[in-house]
């Protein structure tokens, strides 16, 4: 089975099941990445009923860098054949992305907020990962034959790996934020 994603006008689109896998081998030691879909059904900024995952990025060890940070994505389900599960994608757009979290950052001694440091230390890792050919992020041919590897043979992949410490933590603390309505419903007004 190959699963592929697709770039749009109004954005990128990607398979949860697939994003997921990415995030983990993008994941090592204390740098963990992770989505899950949230439960329920918000509003979104235009009023209309819509379900989300949560995508989060936690980098504990960098001294500047202080907290995790998490970005509420779309998720769509994409019908199938009468008696199948719908496959859930999500939808990458900077209007549609929300920050659950805001990073907080060391310069100069003081705590400072940084939006779009915020967004360049989520966004571009996971463009370089996921579309490795668009844009200002091009990528050698041996990465994107392991990139075309990887996307086509992802169902080998679904075996449960070791999971470390910290990926169970992070996944953890991810699914718990995934299930703070309040947060997220704050979020998504903005």
């Amino acid at each position: 089975m190959k699963s592929y994603s697709y770039e749009l006008n109004s954005g990128y689109f990607v398979s949860l099941e697939i994003f997921a896998l990415h995030l983990r081998h993008m994941s090592h030691d204390g740098h963990q990445w992770g989505v899950v879909p949230i439960p329920g059904i918000f509003q979104s900024s235009d009023q209309e009923p819509r379900s989300y995952a949560l995508l989060g990025y936690s980098n504990p060890g960098a001294p500047s860098f202080l907290n995790a940070l998490f970005f509420i994505l779309p998720l769509v389900a994409l019908g199938g054949n009468a008696g199948s599960q719908p496959e859930l994608v999500v939808s990458f757009s900077s209007l549609s992305i929300k920050p659950l979290t805001k990073g907080l950052y060391i310069e100069d001694g003081a705590v400072m907020y940084d939006p779009v440091e915020d967004w360049e230390r989520v966004w571009y890792p996971i463009k370089r990962q996921l579309w490795p050919d668009v844009g200002e992020y091009c990528v050698s041919a041996q990465e994107l034959q392991w990139f075309d590897n990887v996307t086509s043979r992802y169902q080998d992949m679904l075996t449960p790996l070791l999971e470390d410490i910290h990926r169970e933590e992070f996944l953890t603390y991810l699914a718990a934020m995934s299930k703070s309505e309040d947060l997220i419903a704050d979020a998504l007004k903005d």
